[in-house]
C-alpha cells in the first residue's frame, strides 16, 4: 500500500476542514464555491463542515455556500445529535455572539422546522438558546418563529421561563417569554416549583422578581412540593 499516497489523499480530502478550523473562512468559502464536493466530507468524528462552521461562528458568506452545496446537511445531526440549528443558538468556547443571529435566521429559512425539534439531550433550541445566555435580538428571534417551544418542557421537566430564571436570562427575555406565554407563570416545573420559586432559590434580581410576583401574586402562597413557599 502507498502510505504516502493515502495520507496526501486524505489530507487533500481535508483541506476545508482544516479551514474551517482554523476560522478561515474567506480560503473555506473559495474552497467550497470552486468544488462542493468539499461540503459533504466528514471530519474524523464524523461531523459535517457545516457543523464547524456553525459552531465557530463562520461568516455568513461561507454559511450560504455550505448550504448551496449541500442543501440536506442542514437536516443533518452532528456525532452529539445536534442539527446546525442547534449549534447556532449554543455558545461555545472561543467563540463570540457578532454574527450568531444572522447565522440563525438562515439555518430557520433553510430549515424552519428545526426550531422545535430537540438536539441530542432532548432540549429545544430555545432552551439551548437561554443556557447559553444568548443575545435578547436572538432570543426575540426564536420566540417569534417557535412560539409554541415556550409550551414545551426540557429535559429536566422545565419550561423556558423557569431556564431563564434559573440561568439569569435578561429582563427582556424573561419579560418576553411571559408576554408570550403567559400560562408558565401559573405552570410548576417537574420538580413542582413555580416560576416565583425558583426567583427565590436562584437569588434573582428585584426587577426580576418583582416582574414575577406581580404577574401572579398568587404564587407567593403555593407551596412547592417539597413543602417551601417561595418567600
Amino acid at each position: 500500500m502507498d502510505f504516502k499516497g493515502e495520507t496526501l489523499k486524505h489530507v487533500s480530502r481535508q483541506i476545508l476542514i482544516k479551514s474551517i478550523l482554523e476560522s478561515n473562512w474567506e480560503e473555506a468559502s473559495t474552497i467550497v464555491y470552486n468544488d462542493e464536493m468539499y461540503s459533504q466530507i466528514r471530519d474524523e468524528h464524523g461531523n459535517l463542515p457545516i457543523h464547524l462552521a456553525v459552531k465557530l461562528g463562520c461568516s455568513a458568506r461561507l454559511l450560504q455556500l455550505l448550504l448551496t452545496a449541500y442543501p440536506d446537511s442542514v437536516r443533518m445531526k452532528d456525532v452529539d445529535g445536534n442539527l446546525p440549528f442547534h449549534l447556532a443558538v449554543s455558545h461555545h468556547r472561543g467563540r463570540i455572539w457578532i454574527n450568531m443571529t444572522e447565522l440563525a435566521m438562515m439555518l430557520h429559512q433553510a430549515y424552519p422546522r428545526a426550531a422545535m425539534l430537540p438536539d441530542g439531550e432532548g432540549n429545544l433550541p430555545i432552551h439551548i438558546a437561554i443556557r447559553s445566555k444568548a443575545p435578547d435580538d436572538l432570543m426575540k428571534f426564536l420566540i417569534q418563529v417557535a412560539p409554541d417551544s415556550l409550551k414545551v418542557p426540557d429535559s429536566r421537566g422545565n419550561l423556558a421561563l423557569h431556564v431563564a430564571i434559573q440561568f439569569e436570562g435578561s429582563y427582556l427575555t424573561i419579560f418576553s417569554i411571559m408576554q408570550a406565554y403567559d400560562v408558565a407563570l401559573r405552570t410548576p416545573n417537574g420538580a413542582g416549583s413555580y416560576p416565583l420559586h425558583k426567583v427565590a432559590y436562584f437569588n434573582s434580581s428585584f426587577d426580576i422578581f418583582e416582574l414575577i410576583l406581580n404577574a401572579y401574586p398568587a404564587a407567593a402562597s403555593i407551596k412547592a412540593k417539597n413543602g417551601n413557599l417561595p418567600m
